[in-house]
């Protein structure tokens, strides 16, 4: 039986977070049979156009069928100054995805702002196609930087897993998405730059305290 808190954690171009286990493992090595459950921690999905963070998830595998688990997620984010919830349930593969928003959006429009990082309204002139093509070049271009520069030790951290840049999480006075960007120095201090909803740019040193 497999039991353990933050047993693994996943640190990859991706995903950064921890998985726990309450599982039992029986069968054979070619065909096992998984009973039980396994557990995401509060983790980090990096999509193209925002950090979406992880608050609960649970992947559960029923004795009765456990090659057709059931999954239980929730995550959030904020993005153009909306509060996105976003929900994942259903037995695989069969899931139901839905997201909420604050303001509230349609279901249509939250899809495109969470995926592409603009609302549909924002692609119908040339500035929004630019913005949105701005977006995917960063995410693709950090992606290549961190597998050119990455380790031959998984487990080793690169200069690239220290930087963290939010872009569009708000929208400044004049109509511009705001910018974030953070890079550790070393817990709990960081660096941080930003050009936030008031269209000021600001820079200084942040003292971060984790509590658990």
């Amino acid at each position: 039986k497999l039991l353990g808190d933050e047993s693994f954690r996943i640190r990859n171009n991706f995903v950064r977070g921890s998985i726990s286990f309450d599982l039992a493992l029986k069968g054979t090595g070619k065909v096992p049979d998984p009973r039980g459950s396994i557990f995401l921690q509060e983790s980090l999905v990096a999509l193209p156009a925002t950090s979406l963070k992880i608050v609960q998830g649970e992947i559960r595998f029923p004795p009765d069928n456990p090659f057709a688990p059931s999954v239980e997620m929730a995550g959030r984010t904020r993005m153009r100054g909306f509060d996105l919830d976003l929900r994942v349930s259903g037995v695989a593969p069969e899931l139901q995805v839905f997201l909420s928003s604050s303001p509230s959006l349609s279901q249509e429009d939250a899809y495109v702002l969470i995926t592409t990082g603009g609302l549909p309204a924002d692609y119908e002139n040339e500035a929004g196609q630019r913005a949105a093509l701005a977006r995917a070049g960063s995410f693709v271009g950090k992606q290549f930087l961190s597998r050119l520069a990455g380790p031959s030790d998984p487990d080793q951290e690169t200069v690239f897993d220290r930087i963290e840049v939010e872009v569009g999480r708000d929208v400044s006075r004049s109509g511009q998405e705001t910018y974030e960007a953070e890079f550790r120095v070393r817990r709990p201090w960081f660096l941080r730059g930003e050009r936030d909803r008031w269209d000021q740019y600001n820079f200084g040193i942040v003292w971060r305290i984790r509590f658990r």
